[in-house]
């Protein structure tokens, strides 16, 4: 089976962890956002995957390169001089993709545990061009609904709903797709929801998938916070670190990455300390995620902080509820998650 996995994105919602560094590069448990993706779609079988690409590409194709020799995928990429959305990425790749049969696609910025065989099969009975992969609505999320035989009805209120909606959902960014789709996607620049999932929802045609699954999105600086702290607590057949020997042990409240130390430092809650990592005598950190080569001075207190990679916090400085990471100046960046 083949994918497309988009990843042409500029990750503004991430920035400026993003500014020098593709979000799909972005480091999860020790092993950069693309590789756990590869992983994944290597154990449902996925043996070729094609990447779009814009923003930094060639610190992509190097994550890209590694990722696929790790995992076993063979991987094309695409180029996009300028973005053409979720529709004009998909429709860019498509001689790499048509005549495969189903094809699975995927955004770039998160982990799943998705049944794909589950997926296919509801795919199939269904009879449609296009399923989505749903998760029950959650509050900041777009609402998809459904009717009772589990087709997409309307998503973010369009159109509106011929048949009465039974069930509201968010949608993934995880698909199946046929053929069809590369013949109805405009040329140039579109997006697959507005240009095409609505049109087949107002025809009956669009199919939902219930995922009850692990979902984390790693979007923005408080997803990727809480999104590696739910990883961390994960069981190890879900915890996409599973892979890493870097983010080992991991023992339901702690990762540590490879020549991570805790000198006398106090934990509370669920940690991430990634490789290089450093917490000073009598440092207290709860809920925190600190990327690879940060040091946390002694004293410090962080509650709720995301880390930067190669962050310093000096000594008795007292965080909560933000992004941290080091600024061209020297001094340090400071974005809120509140």
């Amino acid at each position: 089976m083949r994918a497309m996995v988009l990843a042409a994105g500029l990750g503004e919602r991430m920035r400026p962890l993003t500014l020098r560094t593709p979000k799909p590069a972005l480091p999860v448990l020790g092993l950069p956002l693309i590789r756990h993706v590869l992983w994944r779609l290597r154990q449902d079988g996925v043996t070729h995957a094609v990447v779009n690409l814009h923003h930094l590409p060639e610190m992509m194709r190097a994550a890209l390169e590694e990722a696929a020799e790790a995992t076993g995928v063979t991987v094309a990429t695409t180029f996009e001089p300028e973005i053409l959305g979720t529709g004009g990425g998909l429709r860019h790749a498509a001689a790499h993709l048509r005549g495969g049969g189903t094809l699975l696609v995927r955004n770039a910025d998160f982990l799943a545990d998705v049944d794909l065989a589950a997926a296919l099969a509801s795919h199939a009975r269904s009879g449609c061009p296009v399923t989505l992969a749903l998760v029950p609505s959650r509050t900041g999320y777009s609402v998809v609904e459904t009717d009772a035989a589990g087709r997409v009805v309307s998503l973010a209120g369009k159109p509106e709903p011929t048949s009465r909606p039974v069930a509201a959902h968010a949608f993934t960014g995880w698909q199946l797709i046929e053929d069809e789709v590369f013949e109805r996607l405009p040329a140039g620049k579109s997006d697959t929801v507005r240009d095409l999932y609505r049109a087949l929802a107002a025809e009956g045609r669009l199919n939902g998938f219930v995922h009850t699954g692990t979902w984390v999105e790693v979007g923005s600086p408080v997803q990727m916070l809480e999104g590696v702290l739910g990883l961390v607590a994960a069981p190890p057949a879900v915890r996409a670190a599973v892979l890493d020997p870097a983010a080992d042990p991991v023992d339901g409240t702690l990762a540590l990455g490879a020549g991570a130390r805790l000198d006398g430092a106090r934990i509370a809650g669920r940690v991430a300390l990634g490789a290089g990592g450093l917490l000073e005598e009598e440092a207290s950190l709860e809920e925190v995620v600190a990327l690879a080569g940060s040091r946390v001075g002694a004293t410090c207190r962080l509650r709720r902080v995301l880390l930067a990679p190669n962050t310093t916090i000096p000594e008795g400085m007292e965080l909560t509820d933000a992004a941290v990471g080091p600024s061209e100046d020297g001094g340090l960046w400071v974005r809120s998650l509140a």
